[in-house]
């Protein structure tokens, strides 16, 4: 059963579109959070993505945008990584200024998979 809810969230989240982005690699999942402004934050282990837009002190997370259309895909992919102690690999690209005044900016996921 388990597999089967992995595999749909895989496929959803692969299909979400994007011109151009950075691997970022395959990462634990520290935390998973909604954050007040309604978008999703993930704290990873590490971050290999080269995206390089991230306040410095943000470079370890990665934001699920609340406007995207896969939102609920990819938060639920990244809470089944979290309780299953499974690393996620995924595309980001660019980043989201998410109080708008550049002291809050993260890297934006695009994909995000789990795997074994």
């Amino acid at each position: 059963m388990l597999a089967r809810i992995g595999t749909t969230l895989l496929l959803a989240c692969a299909f979400s579109s994007s011109d151009a982005n950075s691997d970022n690699g395959s990462n634990a999942v520290l935390s998973v959070t909604i954050h007040d402004s309604g978008n999703a934050l993930i704290t990873l282990g590490s971050s290999a993505n080269t995206e390089g837009c991230a306040t410095p002190a943000l470079k370890n997370y990665i934001l699920i945008p609340k406007t995207n259309a896969n939102f609920n895909a990819m938060y639920a992919t990244a809470l089944l990584a979290l309780s299953t102690d499974r690393p996620i690999q995924g595309w980001v690209n660019g980043c989201t200024d998410v109080w708008g005044n550049g002291s809050f900016v993260i890297v934006t996921a695009t994909t995000i998979s789990v795997s074994k």
